[in-house]
Order: structure tokens, then C-alpha cells, then sequence
């Protein structure tokens, strides 16, 4: 016995399906919040600059609004993010054959809503969904479970490491050009800081508080990689140490910082290639 479910039943296609959907539900939102960020920057830089005079109530106007948007859609974000690792949850437990630990997860998400989200995705993209964990029909359980676990951890871990890199790096850059821009216009330095800087503070906290937010997940599942691949193969393991691991996963699957769709596809092949090559 490998896995207690198959993981490419109709039931568990309809939660990876509704978690899929959530999940880029909450990703569109966090790139609406990213570009109104970007967008009211650049506009209080432009009015800086063609307007000296307003940069102290545009300094102040950014940082409000950077607040608003900050508290608003992050809220929105969590909800969303929150509902699709409740399913994510689900359907783990299902396949790997663990309890539902509700002092940890809570309440399980309705069957409504999950039937409603699954049924918006295409038939192509639910196709793609098929063998959502590797192939450990020839592992014993629970080691099986153990290297679903595994996959998960490695997976997150190296995406959310590269992007976090590049944002911070991405960030760094602005920074760099501002200063760079400064030294060329040959301005006051708390001149050019309030009509550089200041409008674009909103850019800068969103780029260091993506990218610190993802290496820390990364550093984390990192850590419980390590716990994972120690027990594998042990023989006095228990479904209970499972269960302690799936614990971790869900609480690291709660948190709002999102990866990029488009990052996520073009990296997503060379990944499984190499879990495949693990196995």
C-alpha cells in the first residue's frame, strides 16, 4: 500500500482544482495590489518632480494610501490564500490517509464552494492536475507519504528562494538608480531623497517585504526538508510524525506571500524533473 487514495479521483480532482482556482484568485489580487503600488508611485514621482512644492503632501498622500491598500487587499489575499490550503488540506489528508487535525486547520472548507471553484476550471488545466504527487507505488507506507511530503517542502522551497532573490535584487536595482540619478542632477541630498525616495517608498516596502517574506517561508521549509529526509526510511517511524509534518506544511501553506504565476509554470518542469531523478 503506497498511498491510502488515488490521488487522480474525480473527488480529489475537484479539490485541486477549487484550491488551483482560490490560489490564482488570490494571486490576481495580489498583482492588482502590486500595480496600484507601482502606479501611485510613479504618479507621486511625476508630481514631485513637475511640482516641488506638493512633494511633502505627495510624501505623505503615498504613504496613506500604501496603508490602505496594505490593509485592505492583504485581508482580501489571506482569505483566499487561507481557503485554498484549507482544500490543499483536504486533499492531502485524503491521499496520505491522516487525520484532519481541526485544532490546526479548523473547520474543512464547504463542499459548495469547492464544487463552484472546481467547475471553473478548464477540462486542459484539471488534466494537468493528474499526478499531482510523484509515482511511489513501490515505497512502503508511510515513506510514501513521507516523499509526497518531501516533494512539497523541495518544491516550495527552491521556487520561493530564486524569487525572493529576485525581488530583493530587482528592489536593490530601484534603489540604486535613485541614488545613481541623484548624483547625476547633483540635487541636496534631503532634496533628492524627498523627491526620489518618498514617492517611491511604496514600491520599495512591497519588494522588501515580498522578497524577505519568501526567503523566510524558504528557510523554513528548508528546515523541515531536512526533518523529512532524516526519517525516511527509518523503521520505527509513525503516521503520527506525518501527521506533526503536515501540520507545518498547512501553517507555511497559510502565508500571503505569493509567487508569480508565470514564474511559477516556467519553473515548474525543470523541478519535477528533478524530484523524478531523486526518487
Amino acid at each position: 500500500m503506497a498511498l491510502i487514495k488515488d490521488q487522480n479521483s474525480d473527488e480529489c480532482l475537484d479539490l485541486l482544482s477549487a484550491q488551483r482556482v482560490l490560489y490564482r484568485e488570490a494571486k490576481k489580487l495580489w498583482k492588482f495590489y502590486g500595480g496600484s503600488v507601482i502606479l501611485l508611485s510613479l504618479i507621486s514621482l511625476v508630481i514631485t518632480l513637475k511640482f516641488p512644492q506638493y512633494k511633502a503632501s505627495v510624501a505623505l498622500g503615498s504613504f496613506i494610501l500604501a496603508l490602505f491598500n496594505i490593509f485592505l487587499y492583504k485581508k482580501l489575499i489571506e482569505h483566499k490564500v487561507q481557503q485554498a490550503a484549507t482544500i490543499q488540506e483536504e486533499f492531502d489528508t485524503e491521499v496520505f490517509g491522516l487525520k484532519w487535525n481541526k485544532h490546526i486547520v479548523g473547520k474543512k472548507v464547504r463542499k459548495e464552494l469547492i464544487y463552484e471553484k472546481s467547475k471553473s476550471l478548464s477540462i486542459v488545466e484539471r488534466t494537468k492536475l493528474r499526478d499531482w504527487y510523484p509515482n511511489v507505488s513501490k515505497m512502503e507506507y508511510p515513506d510514501s507519504v513521507l516523499i509526497c511530503q518531501r516533494t512539497n517542502l523541495y518544491w516550495d522551497f527552491e521556487l520561493r528562494k530564486k524569487y525572493g532573490y529576485l525581488v530583493i535584487g530587482i528592489t536593490i536595482l530601484i534603489i540604486f538608480i535613485c541614488f545613481i540619478t541623484m548624483w547625476i542632477i547633483n540635487n541636496p541630498f534631503v532634496d533628492s531623497v524627498a523627491s526620489f525616495v518618498f514617492p517611491i517608498s511604496s514600491i520599495l516596502f512591497f519588494g522588501f517585504e515580498t522578497g524577505i517574506g519568501n526567503l523566510k517561508l524558504a528557510e523554513k521549509k528548508e528546515k523541515y526538508l531536512g526533518e523529512v529526509e532524516s526519517i525516511i526510511g527509518l523503521p520505527d517511524k509513525s503516521l503520527e510524525e506525518c501527521r506533526q509534518i503536515q501540520d507545518k506544511i498547512f501553517i507555511m501553506r497559510n502565508s500571503s506571500s505569493l509567487v508569480i504565476e508565470s514564474l511559477y509554470k516556467w519553473l515548474k518542469e525543470r523541478f519535477e524533473e528533478n524530484i523524478k531523478v531523486t526518487l
